[in-house]
C-alpha cells in the first residue's frame, strides 16, 4: 500500500507542483518584501501582504495551469517549457498590475519594485524546483554503460534526455556526426566529434554501447556497424525515425541493414501485381510480416488473410487494424498441412507473401526435430 501512494499519477504531480508552487512563491514574495527594504520592513507594508500574496498566487499558478505547465512529467522539463514557465508569470504579473491600480486604496501601502524582486525570485525558484530533477538523474547515471550517440539530428534530444533518465542502462558520452559544420560543437554538454574519429572516440572513452539516432541508408547502416562491431561495441540500438519517443530504441536488426530504399522499387509494378487480389500473409504479425500486411493495404489489396502462429503478435494485428474491412486473422501454424489446405480451400488466395519463419539460428539448431 506504501508503494502505491508513492506511485507518481497525473493528479498527484498536479497537486504535488501547486503546493510547492504556493510554498515558493510566499517565500519569493516574502524574500521581495525583505530585499526592497534592506531587511527591515515597516510594519504598515505588512498589512495588505496577505491579500496582495493571495492574489497574486492564485493568478500565477492559473496560468501555470493555462500553459500546461503542470502537464509536463518532471523528467522532461526542458528549455521550451522554461519558456512557457515565463510566459506565464509575465502573464500573472500583467494581470495582478490591472487588478492592483483598479482596486485603489483597498490594496495599499504597497511597493511596487516588490514585483519585479518577486518575479525574478519566481522564476528562479520554481524553475529551479522542475529542472532540478534531470540535474540529479544526468549525475546519478554516470555508473551505466558508457554510449556514444551517432547523429545530431532532431531525435538528439530525446535520446539525450532518455539516457540521461537514471533508469536508462546507458550514460551518453559523445556525438559523432559525419557533418563537419558540426564537428567540434557542443550538443547538451556532450562533445561532438567526427565520425572519421570513431576507433579515437571509442577506445578514449572506453564505449560499451551505441545510439544510432540518425536515418542512414541501409549501405551506410551496414558500413557502422560493421565498424563498431570491429570496434568490440556489440550493443548498438537503433532509434525508430518515425516514432516521437526515445523508448522506440531497438536493436539493429537484419532486417534495418538488408531494407531496400523505397526510391529503389517499382511502385507501379507492385500495384499492378497487388492491387484487387486476394493476399495470404504467413508470420503476418513479425518485423517483415506486419509491414507487408501495410504494403498491400496501402496498394489496394481485395482482400488479406494474416496468418501468424503467435497469438500475441496476431492480437496486436487486430488491435491495429480493427477498422479495416476485408481482413481475416488466423491463428494457425503454418506447418500445420491439413489447416493450411482448409485455409487455401476457404479464402480463395490468389497471391501468397510467405514471411513465416524460425529466426533465432543457435535455438532452433537444438531443437531440430522441431525446426
Amino acid at each position: 500500500m506504501s508503494l502505491e501512494i508513492l506511485r507518481p499519477t497525473l493528479i498527484k504531480r498536479f497537486l504535488f507542483f501547486v503546493l510547492a508552487d504556493f510554498l515558493l512563491s510566499f517565500v519569493t514574495f516574502y524574500l521581495a518584501y525583505e530585499l526592497r527594504f534592506n531587511f527591515e520592513i515597516p510594519s504598515e507594508f505588512l498589512d495588505k501582504f496577505i491579500p496582495l500574496f493571495l492574489l497574486l498566487v492564485i493568478f500565477k499558478i492559473a496560468f501555470l495551469y493555462i500553459f500546461n505547465i503542470y502537464s509536463i512529467p518532471w523528467r522532461y522539463f526542458s528549455i521550451d517549457s522554461l519558456e512557457k514557465l515565463l510566459k506565464a508569470h509575465i502573464a500573472a504579473y500583467v494581470l495582478f498590475f490591472a487588478v492592483y491600480s483598479l482596486a485603489g486604496d483597498y490594496l495599499e501601502p504597497f511597493p511596487r519594485s516588490v514585483v519585479v524582486i518577486d518575479a525574478f525570485l519566481s522564476m528562479i525558484f520554481l524553475g529551479g524546483l522542475r529542472i532540478s530533477k534531470r540535474f540529479i538523474q544526468e549525475g546519478n547515471n554516470k555508473t551505466g554503460a558508457s554510449a556514444i550517440i551517432i547523429g545530431t539530428d532532431k531525435n538528439a534530444e530525446l535520446v539525450v534526455r532518455y539516457l540521461a533518465d537514471k533508469s536508462s542502462e546507458f550514460f551518453p558520452v559523445a556525438f559523432l556526426e559525419d557533418n563537419e559544420s558540426l564537428v567540434g560543437s557542443t550538443i547538451f554538454n556532450l562533445k561532438v566529434h567526427s565520425m572519421e574519429k570513431l576507433a579515437q572516440v571509442v577506445s578514449d572513452y572506453s564505449v560499451q554501447s551505441a545510439v544510432i539516432a540518425k536515418n542512414y541508408e541501409p549501405k551506410e547502416l551496414n558500413e557502422i556497424f560493421e565498424k563498431l562491431k570491429l570496434l568490440g561495441v556489440e550493443n548498438i540500438k537503433l532509434v525508430s525515425i518515425f516514432q516521437n519517443s526515445p523508448e522506440r530504441m531497438k536493436e539493429l536488426s537484419i532486417e534495418d541493414l538488408l531494407a531496400r530504399n523505397p526510391k529503389d522499387l517499382d511502385t507501379k509494378a507492385i500495384r499492378n501485381f497487388i492491387e484487387d487480389k486476394r493476399v495470404l500473409i504467413t508470420g503476418a504479425g513479425g518485423s517483415i510480416g506486419s509491414e507487408l500486411v501495410k504494403q498491400c493495404i496501402i496498394f489496394g489489396a481485395k482482400h488479406l488473410t494474416l496468418i501468424d502462429s503467435s497469438e500475441y503478435n496476431l492480437y496486436n494485428l487486430t488491435i491495429k487494424y480493427e477498422h479495416y474491412k476485408n481482413i481475416d486473422f488466423i491463428l494457425a501454424n503454418v506447418a500445420n498441412y491439413k489447416h493450411m489446405e482448409e485455409i487455401f480451400a476457404k479464402k480463395g488466395v490468389d497471391i501468397v507473401l510467405h514471411a513465416a519463419a524460425c529466426k533465432h539460428v543457435p535455438l532452433v539448431e537444438e531443437n531440430i526435430e522441431y525446426a
